[in-house]
């Protein structure tokens, strides 16, 4: 009999810490557990519902990483889905609260950020992001986790990192080298002009006059406004670009190939070049590969069109 009482009683401990440990019912003042069961390279797909935003979905393939959001698709590095891979992964309580909280920790229909976590072997992992606050000096945040609707204070600000559009993941850099040795120039039909490392070293006349104040100008090419997919179209960009420049770094890795569209060239009998331009110029660099740019100042356009010492009118 007494070792049934001790079976009986071993049996109660082990369901009272079962319950303890899953049940978002059961409370504690302070706890330390992970929320998602979930490695952060085993996520390949972030669905992102924010307020009145239409959804963001984040999907992986074998090679980047695509950001799609109101028939905008754009393609980024792992760098910048790092940020939100670690948060889910890390996600950690430290302390489960009432369910009754919903009105003060923002978790209330308007006020949350939903988010659902899609891992490799297709299990999703389905939570709701409320207010940041900071609680015993430290930051944290309310989370409710789905479908059984705990609500829990998480370590660190993770709403600011969940607070994104699609344009969060595209880049506005050129990728232009700080230190370039060679470039080369061809305008699609009219000609193809290259310089060595000396001529931009120097800054001589003897050699593209005006390389220096021209590189200045290719330099600006960055913060330009995004020409969404739908919007490329009239500039064939399937036929080659129509004026390209290609600049060598000091290192393979540094060299940059920035492809213009939207020019047209007119050759006169004094040999001197005559360019009509698109009213919005198009912009595409190779280390920038998901993004194509507007350049909407015709007089920038045509100053690097130009090109160092070659006469344009």
């Amino acid at each position: 009999m007494k070792n049934k009482h001790l079976v009986i009683l071993f049996l109660f401990v082990l369901l009272t810490g079962l319950i303890s440990r899953y049940s978002p019912w059961f409370k504690s003042d302070n706890i330390q557990s992970y929320l998602v069961k979930a490695e952060k390279n085993e996520i390949r797909r972030i669905s992102i519902l924010n307020r009145e935003l239409p959804e963001l979905l984040l999907e992986a393939d074998d090679r980047n990483w695509y950001a799609t959001q109101d028939d905008i698709v754009v393609g980024f590095p792992d760098s910048l889905a790092a940020p939100l891979l670690d948060a889910i992964s890390s996600m950690k309580a430290v302390r489960i609260l009432d369910e009754n909280s919903t009105d003060t920790t923002g978790l209330v229909p308007g006020g949350y950020i939903e988010v659902t976590a899609e891992v490799s072997s297709r299990r999703k992992e389905h939570f709701r992001i409320g207010n940041e606050t900071m609680a015993g000096g430290k930051p944290g945040t309310f989370v409710q986790i789905l479908p059984h609707g705990g609500i829990y204070l998480v370590e660190g600000h993770l709403r600011q990192k969940f607070n994104v559009d699609c344009q969060h993941f595209r880049s506005r850099d050129t990728g232009i080298p700080d230190e370039i040795v060679a470039v080369r120039i061809t305008r699609t039909g009219v000609d193809t002009v290259s310089t060595p490392v000396m001529a931009i070293a120097r800054q001589t006349s003897d050699t593209l006059p005006g390389l220096g104040e021209w590189l200045g100008v290719v330099r600006s090419l960055n913060n330009l406004p995004y020409a969404n997919p739908s919007e490329t179209g009239p500039y064939d960009i399937e036929d080659g670009a129509d004026y390209r420049i290609e600049l060598t770094g000091k290192t393979p890795e540094q060299n940059v190939r920035l492809d213009f569209y939207g020019i047209r060239y007119t050759k006169s009998d004094d040999q001197s070049v005559q360019i009509v331009l698109a009213r919005r110029c198009l912009l595409h660099s190779s280390a920038n590969e998901y993004n194509y740019f507007f350049i909407e100042n015709q007089e920038t356009v045509r100053r690097i069109i130009s090109g160092p010492g070659i006469r344009v009118r």
